[in-house]
C-alpha cells in the first residue's frame, strides 16, 4: 500500500522541490532552492548554500517598522538597513555592480565577484520563499550569464 505525505514527510518535500525545480528551471538551468529545517529535508545535488552563514550571504537586513525594529535599526550599519526584501536585493545587486564598474567596492562584494565562477551551473539555496525577492536570484543571474549567452548562440546556430 503506497504511503501518503502524512506518513512520509520526506516524500512531500521531494515533491515540492520537484515542482519548484520544474517551474523555476526551464531548459535545465540552475535554479533557486528554499532551505528547510523540516525533518527529512535534504539539499538537492549540485546545490550551494548561499545564506548569511556563507561568504555568499546578503549583508543587507530587512528591519520591520515595529518598536522591536526600531531597536534593531540602531544596531545595524545604516548602509545595510532595508525596509523591504526588494530593497535588500536591490542594494546587494548594487554593491556587486559597483565592483565591476569601479574596479573596487565593498570587501564582501569584491570577494563574491572574485569567486562567482564557483557558482556557475549550480543551484543556489537560501531561506527566502520561492517567488519572493532573494539575493540568490542575483547570484544565479551573474554566475550563469555566460552560460545563457552560450545557449542562445547554440539555438541560433541550429536555426541557421
Amino acid at each position: 500500500m503506497p504511503s501518503n505525505a502524512i506518513d512520509n514527510p520526506e516524500s512531500e518535500h521531494l515533491r515540492k522541490q520537484k515542482r519548484e525545480a520544474a517551474f523555476a528551471a526551464p531548459n535545465g538551468s540552475p535554479f533557486r532552492v528554499q532551505l528547510s529545517r523540516s525533518a527529512g529535508w535534504k539539499m538537492p545535488p549540485n546545490t550551494v548554500k548561499v545564506d548569511r552563514t556563507t561568504m555568499w550571504g546578503n549583508p543587507c537586513q530587512v528591519v520591520p517598522f515595529t518598536p522591536e525594529g526600531e531597536k534593531e535599526l540602531r544596531s545595524i550599519n545604516a548602509e545595510f538597513r532595508c525596509f523591504t526584501a526588494l530593497e535588500a536585493v536591490f542594494r546587494f545587486s548594487y554593491f556587486l555592480g559597483r565592483v565591476k564598474q569601479d574596479d573596487g567596492g565593498r570587501i564582501f562584494a569584491v570577494e563574491i565577484m572574485d569567486n562567482l565562477h564557483k557558482l556557475k551551473g549550480k543551484n543556489l539555496a537560501c531561506w527566502c520563499k520561492i517567488g519572493t525577492p532573494c539575493h540568490a536570484d542575483v547570484l544565479l543571474k551573474l554566475a550563469n550569464a555566460k552560460m545563457e549567452n552560450d545557449q542562445a548562440e547554440r539555438q541560433e546556430e541550429r536555426r541557421q
